[in-house]
């Protein structure tokens, strides 16, 4: 079984350079969320796969600035 390394908000934003704020306003955007896929891990704590970060920030890879 592979082992799934899990990242708070604070690491998460780290990881990807980003401000904790940026990944929680995100997270609540209504109708659709924007940015990387999230896990509730209970009422009040989220976390942040690390191969979902990897695959977020791979999508968001462009060639061009339009």
């Amino acid at each position: 079984m592979t082992e799934r390394r899990i990242l708070c908000v604070k690491g998460a934003a780290r990881y990807v350079g980003l401000s904790k704020s940026v990944l929680d306003r995100w997270r609540i955007k209504k109708p659709e969320p924007y940015g990387p896929p999230f896990v509730e891990l209970g009422p009040k704590k989220i976390g942040y796969l690390v191969e979902d970060l990897d695959e977020w920030i791979a999508s968001r890879r462009r060639t061009t600035s339009r």
